[in-house]
């Protein structure tokens, strides 16, 4: 049996987003950031598909914070440039950052690691 393949480069980019909406400290659940990755995808110009996945961010034994990984591929089968992903990416990192109130939001892929952290957190008083 044959069968139809198709390979592209590979890119991939990932979102790291705690679940501690950091001015009321309410947490958020995985469904609330499904929800608005929906409402974000259903704005931008074409679809780029990500996969949500349940991670926990551990620094020694003083810190442990449950979140998620968003991931985005570049899928041979949408034909997307790696730039069109990343630029989505960046772009919800941003809104991510801004909706769920968090203090930072971090973008990797296979170049860079952007940190954004949110400038109302960090303003001196």
């Amino acid at each position: 049996m044959t069968h139809k393949t198709k390979s592209v480069k590979c890119y991939e980019s990932q979102i790291y987003i705690g679940n501690i909406n950091e001015n009321t400290r309410e947490v958020f659940s995985q469904g609330d950031v499904e929800n608005f990755i929906a409402q974000v995808q259903d704005e931008w110009e074409f679809i780029v598909p990500v996969r949500v996945s349940e991670t926990v961010f551990v620094a020694g034994s003083h810190y442990k914070e449950r979140g998620w990984e968003i991931s985005a591929i570049s899928y041979p089968r949408l034909n997307l440039e790696w730039t069109e992903i990343s630029e989505f990416m960046n772009h919800l990192a941003s809104l991510l950052l801004d909706n769920f109130e968090q203090r930072r939001v971090s973008v990797v892929d296979n170049y860079n690691i952007v940190m954004l952290e949110a400038d109302y957190f960090f303003k001196e008083h």
